[in-house]
């Protein structure tokens, strides 16, 4: 079952998906509702995928403030 959370005006959808050593992928929909980044192999557990996803959106953040 999906499970999408809000992380600083983005949605992070995770979903179960097995690869490899991974249980789990993520989406990326960036606040104007654009796909912006999708990982098939977001972590072993629910938690491990949002904590990527969350590090990958802060630092598309702090990347965004340096330009």
């Amino acid at each position: 079952m999906d499970q999408n959370i809000n992380y600083k005006n983005h949605i992070i959808r995770i979903q179960p998906h097995h690869d490899r050593c991974s249980e789990y992928a993520f989406t990326i929909i960036d606040p104007e509702g654009n796909e912006i980044k999708h990982v098939y192999t977001g972590g072993d557990t629910q938690e491990t995928a949002l904590s990527r996803a969350q590090e990958m959106i802060d630092m598309e953040l702090h990347l965004q403030k340096e330009v």
